[in-house]
């Protein structure tokens, strides 16, 4: 895994939050419940050029999917609580694009940031974080939100095997068995963003080639001048968020198998 490779797939592939016998906290995410188990997977062609997509997508197991991503009131929180420790990183987990600001009348220990003066800036998306910050957020509220360096190390995934090698990171990607909250796997995106259970018909599930329940792809431009995109509509088994960071929980239905984080 390349260092460029973790410093994008945040922009594009969102996160994933699950739980594994016990259903997780439920905290502000507007959740959607990913059913029907065994799908069959994408049969292509995939309208996205190279055909990684092929062949996947069939998830066996139920689980939950945010229907939002994660917005900057949600990371907010999450920076706030470790940035405010005496001990916590400088500047720890300050996404590249977000609604907040540093809050220049606050006074330490470490820093704090702050809603901008912009319309609904809490409902911002947020963009540009590490796999590393993605994967300590996974475990910050896996352990309850505490206000807690140890909260970070583990409960979606073991920071002990992150590390690198020269130019490659070795850390290991896939989430723990008991984890509550993770990153997507490529499958769970899929399913989430463009498998429709009633695709067919009732009860004959299919695939769409593009979000929004739509097999026409996007036009480029602003709306009005010949661009656009479909509504934000939900298919029973999609939430059509597959651009930005999505958390997945999962139900008490079923255990799924450990599997690669991305």
């Amino acid at each position: 895994m390349n260092r460029l490779t973790l410093a994008m797939v945040f922009l594009v592939a969102g996160f994933s939050v699950q739980a594994a016998k016990a259903q997780a906290p439920d905290y502000d995410f507007q959740w959607a419940t990913i059913g029907d188990l065994g799908n069959p997977a994408f049969p292509g062609p995939s309208p996205y050029g190279p055909p990684y997509a092929e062949g996947r997508g069939s998830v066996g197991y139920t689980y939950r999917i945010s229907r939002l991503e994660v917005t900057t009131g949600q990371w907010l929180e999450f920076a706030n609580t470790i940035n405010a420790l005496p001990d916590a990183p400088s500047f720890f987990a300050e996404p590249y694009l977000w609604g907040a600001e540093i809050d220049p009348l606050y006074n330490g220990p470490g820093h704090q940031w702050r809603l901008r003066n912009v319309p609904s800036a809490g409902m911002l998306p947020v963009a540009g974080i590490s796999w590393r910050d993605a994967g300590r957020y996974c475990n910050w509220l896996h352990n309850g939100k505490q206000a807690s360096l140890g909260a970070l190390v583990t409960g979606a995934y073991d920071t002990a095997t992150w590390g690198d090698d020269g130019p490659l990171f070795t850390d290991d990607p896939t989430h723990l068995p008991g984890a509550q909250f993770w990153i997507p796997t490529l499958d769970e995106w899929m399913k989430s963003a463009r498998y429709d259970p009633n695709r067919f018909g009732q009860g004959q599930g299919g695939w769409w080639m593009y979000a929004g329940m739509s097999d026409v792809p996007l036009i480029s431009g602003a709306p009005g001048e010949g661009g656009g995109r479909p509504p934000r509509v939900s298919t029973p088994s999609s939430t059509l968020s597959p651009n930005g960071i999505s958390l997945w929980a999962h139900t008490p239905t079923s255990c799924p198998p450990t599997g690669s984080g991305m």
